[in-house]
């Protein structure tokens, strides 16, 4: 399948570019070709430059379309008609957060100097074009210069564009879905389960033993079983000294945090 991309063809004058819009395309049609991978020494010229908002009909081979806004005229696209189909060759406007076009179309592209990320309209609003809704990633954003958690969340926001801060995964780690376990809890996307500390029950704790008193004749209650002489001696059973202070186990993974963000579905 033949590419399209715009080269340049001779050496232009050095002369200023007509002002004429007519005269002005005409030089850009003379001193510009498409390379395509065509053997017609004939297929690398450009026929005629179209600037207009709607496709244009009766089309040519090697025809560019300049597709414009149809209110503003800011250039949208440049495509270049194969003889069947029109091909877009990229045209990206640029410029700082505060300028992303507020008439923009579906499938325009922005790059936002701002933040330094490209960005596509959906239609209703800008999001970057990495990822599908969905789809989630952790940012990280330097402490030192946000502070806070909310300057953080915002920052993480604003350079993410069309994505959101994860609430329901604070403090957890992702776990995939797993078919068939008998835990509900690992089948359902979305479902949250543990905790970040946990108290160990007695089945949990290393199996011990303790020491404990007797009391016997001689009323002894240090430990040490007491022998006697006597025939008879009255033992009985002493509850043992309380074990462990009842303190939650760290049983968390080594974990470096970040903002967790998912990507909206628009």
């Amino acid at each position: 399948m033949p590419k399209y991309q715009l080269t340049q063809k001779g050496t232009p004058p050095s002369t200023d570019a007509p002002t004429a819009l007519d005269s002005l395309l005409t030089q850009i049609r003379n001193y510009t070709e498409i390379e395509t991978n065509s053997d017609d020494p004939d297929s690398d010229t450009v026929r005629s430059i179209l600037v207009q908002p709607t496709e244009p009909t009766g089309a040519s081979a090697n025809d560019l379309w300049v597709e414009v806004n149809a209110i503003s005229g800011r250039p949208l696209a440049l495509k270049a008609y194969t003889g069947s189909v029109w091909r877009p060759i990229n045209v990206t406007n640029n410029g700082d957060t505060a300028s992303r076009p507020s008439d923009a179309v579906a499938g325009e592209t922005y790059f936002d100097t701002d933040i330094n990320v490209m960005l596509v309209y959906t239609g209703s609003a800008w999001v970057t074009q990495d990822g599908s809704p969905g789809d989630m990633k952790y940012v990280y954003i330097d402490s030192g210069s946000y502070a806070t958690f909310a300057l953080g969340k915002a920052r993480a926001e604003t350079l993410n564009p069309g994505w959101e801060y994860a609430t329901d995964a604070e403090g957890a780690v992702l776990v995939g879905t797993v078919n068939g376990d008998p835990d509900s809890a690992y089948q359902t996307a979305g479902n949250t389960f543990g905790s970040r500390t946990h108290t160990l029950t007695e089945a949990e704790m290393p199996s011990h033993t303790h020491d404990f008193g007797i009391d016997g004749n001689n009323g002894s209650t240090d430990g040490t079983v007491i022998k006697s002489s006597v025939t008879t001696l009255n033992p009985h059973t002493k509850t043992t000294d309380s074990t462990g202070g009842d303190t939650a186990h760290e049983n968390r993974q080594p974990s470096y945090t970040a903002f967790l963000m998912r990507k909206l579905g628009y």
